[in-house]
């Protein structure tokens, strides 16, 4: 039906998917914060991207390969995000110790080389693997698919969110 220009089931835009967020890019999202379901005090405008997952094999042949290839057939969609004021600050703030501890890493190996001191690199390991793990925990969505429609399917909804929006019918 999409690619008929006719919408699914609940033609604003944005539908549920079992566990998953379905929107079309641009559409607005009800004004509850995806996190909690309590009401939004503050919207942060995203563009998502994706590709599809084969995509990463090219990884193991040549990294350049792979980032050609995957700017090249990525897909976009763009959404405001609706957050309350608790989700916002702790999105600030995982995104804050993301960036220190990338800047310890950086650290770290500065002064391991300078210092000669092996353990450096050691601590810049355990800094790095953190602010990944931060980094990650931060996402506000996932998408794990964009159609060529400009419809996206992403995960990181509360279900309370969720329970708000009509379901999503092919």
């Amino acid at each position: 039906k999409m690619a008929e220009g006719v919408a699914p089931m609940g033609g604003d835009g944005v539908w549920r998917s079992g566990p998953k967020l379905v929107f079309r890019s641009g559409a607005s999202l009800p004004g509850k914060c995806i996190k909690c379901g309590q009401p939004s005090t503050t919207r942060q405008q995203r563009t998502l991207y994706w590709h599809a997952p084969w995509i990463y094999i090219l990884v193991l042949v040549s990294l350049l390969i792979y980032v050609v290839l995957a700017l090249v057939l990525r897909k976009k969609a763009e959404v405001a995000i609706p957050l309350c004021e608790e989700h916002r600050k702790a999105r600030s703030n995982g995104l804050l110790t993301t960036w220190l501890l990338v800047f310890g890493v950086i650290g770290s190996i500065v002064g391991g080389i300078s210092m000669e001191q092996p353990w450096f690199f050691l601590l810049g390991l355990g800094c790095f693997i953190r602010a990944i793990v931060v980094g990650v925990r931060s996402r506000l969505l996932v998408p794990t698919l964009i159609d060529d429609n400009g419809t996206a399917h992403a995960k990181g909804c509360c279900e309370e969110f969720l329970r708000s929006l009509p379901t999503y019918r092919d």
